[in-house]
């Protein structure tokens, strides 16, 4: 059995707006801002204490562009449904490293494709295709910040 299993995925909100004055530069860097957050839906303890090492859990991406360069902006939120299983964790990398590192990762791609759909639909400028995002250095990063 797998450590973390996902279970399924929900779209919470996506959204996109045109600027009106956008800026005529056409070179611009994509700096989405990245937002994660967990939330375990027993107490983690109670769990232990039944003999159920499964806890379920669900995690939130949110995905934000707006760059002044961009003649829009556009976001997106999507939770994942999970199933940690502690007993199958032998390299005991934890709950918190999981889902905030690999059940994002199996995230993105969902949020990518959200982003690139409502972009594209525009009819008026390209489509954007986020760039891959090193999720293990963002996890290092927020952690260094809490």
């Amino acid at each position: 059995m797998a450590v973390l299993t996902f279970k399924t995925y929900h779209v919470d909100e996506m959204r996109y707006r045109k600027l009106k004055d956008p800026k005529k530069n056409r070179k611009f860097s994509i700096r989405p801002e990245v937002h994660i957050s967990q939330r375990i839906l027993e107490d983690a303890d109670e769990t232990q204490k039944s003999g159920s090492n499964r806890v379920p859990a669900e995690v939130t991406v949110s995905i934000a562009i707006s760059e002044e360069s961009l003649p829009f902006e556009a976001f997106a939120t999507v939770t994942g449904s999970f199933v940690y299983e502690a007993d199958e964790d032998i390299s005991e990398t934890g709950i918190d490293h999981l889902l905030k590192v690999n059940a994002t990762a199996i995230l993105f791609p969902y949020i990518r494709a959200i982003i690139s759909s409502l972009t594209g639909m525009s009819n008026e400028f390209n489509q954007l295709i986020l760039p891959t995002i090193n999720l293990e250095k963002l996890y290092e990063e927020q952690n260094k910040e809490s």
